[in-house]
């Protein structure tokens, strides 16, 4: 088999399905997807409540009323699993909650997805900053190519934007608001190297590190930071009317939600929301920085979506996160547990509904979020 590079934080490594600590988020309300090879497993083993799917072309498991797995035991663990083993997995169990992406040439990224209440306290509850290994091995036989669209000199550059957005991500010499607003200042100059013309893919990658060091650089966050910063202005109401607007949207389509998750959006008032209370998550920092750099690896940001651009891109990077501070704040979060637990579940809103990510998008084609960061 052909071996590749692959790309992981090294707390990947350390994951283990626990059914009893997650309630089987993983197996509710999802279609869960059997392979052909599974299948034909399944029909010896005589394992019951499969049917054909004719929108996913695919056969899936026939859920129980409640949303839940059929093949799950009392203690919500797999009793196929259980039973024979995990290489009786469907693909899409195995694999979950981990993602397999392709990153040009013989790079593939693993990373951990947030739906899973296991893999958010494994990622968000580290002290340190999320590092990564390379290693070496099979190419994965399921995974979204990130590439698609991508010019030849930005593919070969993907890992080396990713990277630096990490770092200055990770620059815990300021606040978080303030690696968003370097973020934003970094990207647009990365923008401006990327459509220049003219440069090698080695030019635009030595281009990339040359503007992530002056971006961490001493020089960068003592004069030009403050000087960036005193151009904008927190502007509490144009960040309401953000998030109204948003909201609003969302409202319009929440029959596709569950119905705690309909409940909280149709009955957020925005007279009674205080912006002030913000400053009382900046405790929580280094959760939002995992949260920050683990969600910039699975959506692969700044490349998210193609229609928008590399900045608009990271609009909606700023928008998704404040948009679940917004909700902590209404829902009155207060520990780490709150906090954690706010981030999962709409992590998990996230996988289940693609029109809510449709939403923040088109929310994201505006001309700058630098006055909904408090620096």
């Amino acid at each position: 088999m052909e071996k590749v590079t692959i790309i992981q934080p090294k707390i990947v490594s350390k994951f283990q399905c626990d059914g009893s600590k997650c309630n089987s988020m993983c197996c509710r309300d999802w279609a869960i997807d059997i392979d052909d090879e599974t299948y034909k497993k399944y029909l010896e083993l005589k394992i019951p409540n499969i049917e054909w799917n004719e929108e996913l072309k695919s056969r899936i498991f026939k859920m129980k009323l409640n949303g839940s797995c059929p093949n799950l035991d009392s203690d919500h663990l797999c009793k196929i699993q259980k039973s024979h083993g995990e290489s009786f997995l469907s693909q899409t169990c195995r694999e979950f909650p981990r993602q397999n992406k392709f990153m040009g040439g013989r790079f593939f990224e693993r990373i951990l997805t947030l739906s899973c209440p296991v893999a958010a306290n494994l990622i968000l509850r580290q002290n340190q900053p999320i590092e990564f290994d390379f290693l070496l091995g099979d190419r994965p036989n399921f995974y979204i190519d990130v590439c698609i669209g991508l010019r030849e000199i930005e593919v070969e550059n993907v890992l080396s934007l990713q990277l630096a957005i990490t770092r200055i991500l990770q620059n815990r010499k300021i606040s978080i608001d303030q690696r968003l607003l370097t973020l934003e200042f970094f990207l647009e100059k990365v923008g401006d190297i990327r459509w220049g013309g003219g440069d090698s893919a080695e030019d635009l990658r030595k281009n990339i590190e040359t503007l992530e060091i002056f971006c961490v650089s001493e020089k960068f966050m003592r004069e030009d930071l403050p000087k960036i910063s005193r151009k904008i202005k927190f502007n509490p109401e144009e960040f309401l009317q953000i998030m109204k607007k948003l909201i609003d949207s969302i409202r319009e389509r929440s029959t596709e939600f569950r119905p705690e998750i309909r409940k909280y959006f149709q009955r957020i008032n925005f007279n009674s929301i205080s912006l002030d209370k913000f400053k009382t998550l900046d405790r929580f920092s280094t959760i939002f920085e995992n949260y920050l750099v683990n969600e910039c690896w699975i959506q692969l940001f700044p490349y998210r979506f193609s229609d928008l651009s590399t900045l608009q891109n990271y609009f909606f990077f700023v928008i998704m996160y404040k948009f679940q501070q917004f909700a902590m704040i209404y829902l009155n979060a207060k520990s780490k547990d709150e906090i954690i637990r706010c981030i999962q579940s709409f992590a998990h809103i996230f996988t289940h509904h693609t029109t809510l990510m449709d939403e923040i998008s088109a929310v994201a084609k505006i001309d700058s979020v630098s006055k909904l960061l408090q620096v």
